[in-house]
């Protein structure tokens, strides 16, 4: 596979939402039953990845969903995924975005990390797991200096 490089031709503002550009979950909690968007190169069969990026909505489930193979899923951690199979990230989609729309906003955060999916890519009874990114935000805003907004967002239910 060939690595492929992207120079911008203006500097992006990360503390402005701008179009193209994901937000933090700046405090927002994503519930269950939420529908969200993952992306990945996938496997459309067994020895290719696909060539265009992949996008698929998956729906935030309970954690007893994900629970069912004794992964032991913390809060540290969102379900997603379509219980009845069908698409989903694959393992080569790892470290890709969960994203999903704010409640106030039609502005988008990045809620989660395609993470030990292995290698189901939506098999039925197989759902997604994904680091959540809320968990996390202090740790990214220290290292990346990004500042928090001024007044956090709500948690949606």
């Amino acid at each position: 596979m060939k690595e492929s490089t992207w120079n911008l031709t203006e500097p992006i503002s990360l503390g402005t939402p701008a179009p193209g550009v994901v937000c933090l979950p700046d405090g927002e909690f994503v519930g269950e039953d939420v529908t969200c968007v993952t992306t990945g190169w996938g496997i459309p069969d067994p020895i290719t990845l696909s060539n265009n990026l992949l996008e698929v909505q998956v729906r935030t489930l309970p954690w007893e969903l994900c629970d069912a193979d004794n992964s032991n899923l913390t809060e540290r951690q969102i379900c997603a995924g379509k219980v009845e199979g069908g698409l989903g990230p694959c393992l080569v989609d790892i470290g890709g975005p969960l994203v999903c729309q704010r409640c106030d906003s039609c502005a988008w955060q990045v809620a989660g990390i395609v993470s030990n999916n292995g290698t189901s890519c939506g098999n039925a009874d197989t759902q997604g797991r994904y680091t959540r990114v809320s968990f996390f935000e202090d740790w990214i805003r220290n290292i990346t200096g990004i500042s928090p907004p001024e007044a956090p967002s709500p948690t949606c239910t």
